[in-house]
């Protein structure tokens, strides 16, 4: 009986220790220190969910976001990617509450090391026109996920369709 117990009980104690995320699952070893569970979401400063993006003018219908690619965009540890891919979250500024969230894959860099993706429809179609958001890039792998720096602000506005003039009168005659 004790022997049944004492292999429950361990059973128990391995089972959370992979749970909670102490332990890698896939490899079975130590999680580095610090580095958090991969469904773990990214830690968040108080105040706002993801901090306070930086200041200035809004950004106004942008098309592109750019970003400087992790310092582990290509690294390799034990045989495998540090970083499997890049998640965009698209928070609105005045609450810092996430309006929609994508994975974007882990797009190439250039050879300064920026990586610029188009806004997807997901994004734009979870924002209202003339509010205020920015965008937090994560970095994913088996390691957990770390966040970037808050962008600058950016804002839709409605463009009013262009309506040609109409076209000149010909020969006008005066009776």
């Amino acid at each position: 009986m004790k022997q049944i117990t004492y292999c429950l009980l361990t059973a128990v104690f391995l089972l959370g220790v992979f749970l909670c995320g102490l332990v890698d699952v896939a490899t079975a070893q130590p999680r580095a220190p610090g580095a958090t569970h991969p469904r773990t979401p990214p830690p968040r400063p108080p105040g706002t969910p993801y901090g306070t993006p930086r200041e200035g003018t809004p950004a106004i219908n942008p098309t592109t976001i750019a970003f400087t690619a992790s310092a582990d965009h290509n690294a390799i540890a034990s045989g495998q990617s540090v970083l499997t891919d890049y998640a965009v979250y698209y928070v609105l500024a005045s609450s810092g509450a996430t309006v929609a969230s994508e994975g974007i894959g882990k797009p190439p860099a250039n050879p300064e090391g920026q990586i610029a993706v188009p806004i997807s429809d997901t994004g734009r179609g979870a924002m209202v026109n003339d509010t205020d958001y920015y965008v937090i890039i994560n970095a994913r792998g088996p390691g957990g996920i770390t966040s970037g720096s808050p962008s600058n602000l950016f804002r839709f506005q409605a463009i009013a369709p262009v309506v040609p003039a109409p076209a000149p009168v010909s020969s006008t005659v005066v009776r």
